[in-house]
């Protein structure tokens, strides 16, 4: 090892840069093709605030597709107490995940609500170990957090094709909460709990359909 040649550049390329910078390498900027795609991509700061303008995306698709068993008729500043409390406490979740699983040792930093929903750790780490057993423990974290929110959201939904007919406050629980997440998508935690909402009022309407063909 001590008669390994020495590199001919003393630096790194900049794509080679990740999340957790090491205070000792220095990197320039690669003219190569990994480097101006690298360079090409710009992450939006989770720390600002974006205000959306006009309706949630795809409100008009979800909406036709509740019209037939809920009215969708809705004033979003009366949001209902259940759906708030549960979107803060999926929000402080989430924030937890965020501290926690995070590989940069800066007491400031936080995962982006992306990487959490992904299941990944955009920076790189030198123990590669210790990078992989921390995503899978932010896997686990996640999962067991949708589950207990889907649960407590609506309930398990009733698989039994026998049953009674479908569960309407359900259906509008569920979409009231992906209205909520959707109309309040600049805070931290919102969008992916907008999804969650959707992936249930999904699974609702699927059953529903399946009692009625």
């Amino acid at each position: 090892m001590k008669q390994q040649p020495r590199r001919l550049l003393p630096y790194n390329p900049d794509w080679r840069e990740g999340e957790v910078t090491v205070p000792y390498k220095l990197y320039y900027p690669s003219q190569r093709a990994l480097g101006i795609m690298y360079r090409a991509i710009t992450l939006e700061d989770p720390s600002i605030e974006v205000i959306p303008k006009g309706p949630p995306v795809l409100s008009n698709l979800v909406n036709s597709m509740v019209q037939p068993y809920i009215s969708t008729k809705f004033d979003p500043r009366c949001f209902s107490q259940d759906v708030k409390t549960l979107f803060k406490y999926y929000q402080e979740e989430m924030q937890i995940i965020s501290v926690t699983h995070t590989l940069n040792m800066d007491p400031a930093a936080r995962l982006s609500e992306e990487e959490i929903v992904v299941g990944t750790i955009m920076g790189s780490y030198s123990n590669h170990r210790m990078r992989q057993d921390r995503i899978q423990r932010l896997k686990a974290h996640t999962e067991a957090l949708v589950k207990d929110v889907g649960f407590l959201l609506v309930g398990p939904v009733n698989e039994d094709p026998q049953a009674p007919d479908f569960d309407v406050p359900k259906l509008k629980k569920a979409w009231e909460a992906w209205m909520y997440g959707a109309c309040n998508a600049r805070q931290f935690g919102a969008n992916s709990f907008a999804l969650i909402s959707l992936s249930i009022l999904f699974d609702l309407i699927e059953k529903i359909e399946e009692k009625n063909p």
